[in-house]
């Protein structure tokens, strides 16, 4: 090999290797202002306006409301037990009459011997 063929080689890997760095060089300086504009999108999205935060706050109130009435709505309230098991408090009674009725009193067994 003579040395004007690996200088010529040399020079052009050179040439190309250049290139290559400066076609990198362009591509991460689009990538930086891509990158900073989207910071900024970014940026601008995380700080709500006033409508948007009156908005919020109306939600909150509302949500705070809802809360209040489910909890009420939660607590039992008292009612009368017939109004709540009219069948139960029919059936004790029936129970109750059935029993007295199974169940002689002493005044019937007495006349029952006696007569």
């Amino acid at each position: 090999m003579t040395s004007e063929s690996v200088s010529f080689r040399i020079t052009r890997t050179a040439e190309e290797l250049a290139r290559t760095v400066t076609a990198l060089s362009h591509r991460l300086v689009s990538l930086e202002q891509r990158l900073a504009g989207l910071e900024l999108q970014a940026e601008h999205r995380a700080l709500p306006g006033a409508d948007e935060l009156e908005t919020l706050d109306s939600v909150e109130r509302l949500l705070v409301d809802c809360r209040a009435l489910l909890e009420d709505s939660a607590l039992p309230t008292p009612a009368p037990m017939e109004a709540i098991h009219p069948q139960v408090i029919g059936q004790e009674r029936g129970r109750e009459r059935q029993e007295s009725i199974a169940r002689p009193s002493d005044d019937h067994g007495e006349q029952a011997y006696a007569a």
